[in-house]
């Protein structure tokens, strides 16, 4: 056996679990296969508005924290990251560079927290129609989803 064959022997017998062995994969598709988003819906918005908000839970079944950084979608000009916060007994909502999901864990972007601000809306969504959200993680993970929107009825009850 050469040297090599050993080394790559000892690097799979000393891998730490949850990790891969340098060179053997292509970590990053198999860590996209890891991330998974479920849950996700868009709020229908009055007419007058091209404003709006989505929200899922995003579950990270890796060794390392991922982080969501950014998003996309054609049915707007521009999706931003936000949260909403209680700043001095007042609900704040602010933007935010990134979203952190722990090792083993996930985030739920939901109403009141974590949320994606859908701005410039190019069309009027109304409950039933669907709009696909390209995700991009960090560790160069992207996901591409396709999720409903929810009328503003089914949201309120």
């Amino acid at each position: 056996m050469t040297n090599f064959a050993y080394a790559l022997l000892l690097s799979l017998i000393l891998a730490p679990s949850g990790l891969r062995p340098f060179g053997l994969v292509n970590s990053s598709v198999e860590i996209e296969d890891d991330v998974t988003v479920r849950d996700g819906w868009v709020q229908e918005g009055p007419p007058s508005q091209t404003i709006t908000a989505a929200f899922m839970v995003i579950e990270n079944h890796t060794a390392n924290e991922v982080s969501l950084q950014s998003a996309d979608t054609d049915v707007a000009k521009v999706v931003e990251l936000h949260k909403i916060d209680l700043v001095d007994g007042m609900m704040r909502m602010h933007r935010v560079d990134s979203i952190d999901i722990p090792s083993g864990g996930s985030v739920e972007l939901k109403p009141g927290g974590y949320h994606l601000m859908v701005i410039g809306l190019k069309k009027v969504l109304k409950g039933g129609d669907k709009v696909t959200v390209n995700l991009k993680f960090s560790h160069d993970i992207r996901k591409t989803i396709t999720i409903p929107v929810k009328p503003r009825t089914a949201v309120a009850g």
